[in-house]
């Protein structure tokens, strides 16, 4: 998986919640969970628009995209304990 991914998933995320209230200190872990839960849902439909050029499917062409949605589903359903 590229960076680059992860990425334009947070950058998309940001733009589908413009309010402030949305990002306060209190809400960050779940912003951080739709952010991980945006990316899977791009891998399993095999589109990631690029943000600033969303005619462009970043994961056009792209090899391993069904191992990357599993390493993915797997982080969400069972997250390393901190």
């Amino acid at each position: 998986m590229q960076c680059r991914f992860a990425q334009n998933a947070w950058l998309w995320e940001c733009e589908s919640r413009p309010t402030t209230s949305d990002w306060e200190r209190g809400k960050l872990s779940v912003r951080v969970h739709d952010c991980i839960r945006r990316l899977l849902n791009f891998l399993e439909a095999k589109r990631l628009p690029q943000y600033f050029n969303p005619k462009n499917n970043l994961l056009d062409d792209k090899d391993g995209i069904a191992n990357d949605a599993q390493v993915v589903r797997n982080f969400l359903h069972n997250p390393p304990k901190l």
